[in-house]
């Protein structure tokens, strides 16, 4: 059984009894991408802050994703282990990182969601250690709480977020290739809202 506590701008969902990760959202959820406003000035999400995330990685440890708590930017990538997007997004990411492509003054998360049994890449801490992805991974619970209010519309999805917290750009889907994530990356980090 699993509980559900509610308080303004503070959801806090307890899966433990079920085996499930919790996830703690505080803040206002982030509206839904919407698929024909996605990478355009009308995206009702560009500028806003995101709710906080405090949750876990696969081995138990604590991770945070805090947007506006330093002066750094931060992308958050959002997965599913069986959608075969993000089977192709992953390795793209990882050769990206290790390339030495990303800005010194960005933080990359990841949020490990929908996770099922499906055979595909279960269970996903054992796909992303195989891919070599090294950036710390927030496991959501079962209800897909974390995804849900980051305005998650499919998958895989990116949120960059500036030093303010405030959403620089997001996108869903997936990159066909290395250069086209790093120009998006780097020409979201130097738009600035006026």
């Amino acid at each position: 059984m699993w509980q559900r506590r509610r308080r303004a701008g503070d959801r806090r969902v307890d899966r433990a009894a079920r085996g499930g990760r919790a996830v703690r959202v505080t803040g206002a959820d982030l509206a839904p991408l919407d698929d024909r406003t996605a990478g355009r000035p009308d995206d009702l999400g560009l500028g806003t802050v995101p709710p906080a995330l405090d949750g876990q990685s696969f081995d138990g440890s604590p991770v945070a994703i805090h947007p506006g708590d330093n002066d750094r930017y931060k992308l958050v990538f959002f997965f599913a282990h069986w959608c075969p997007h993000c089977r192709a997004e992953v390795p793209r990411l990882v050769t990206w990182l290790t390339a030495g492509s990303k800005p010194a003054n960005l933080d990359v998360f990841a949020v490990s969601t929908a996770v099922n049994r499906s055979p595909i890449n279960y269970p996903p801490s054992r796909w992303l250690a195989r891919e070599g992805l090294t950036v710390p991974v927030v496991t959501d619970d079962k209800g897909s709480t974390a995804a849900q209010a980051w305005g998650l519309p499919g998958y895989p999805y990116a949120v960059l977020l500036r030093p303010d917290g405030t959403v620089a750009a997001r996108i869903a889907g997936e990159f066909h290739d290395v250069e086209a994530f790093d120009a998006w990356v780097k020409l979201a980090m130097a738009i600035q809202l006026r």
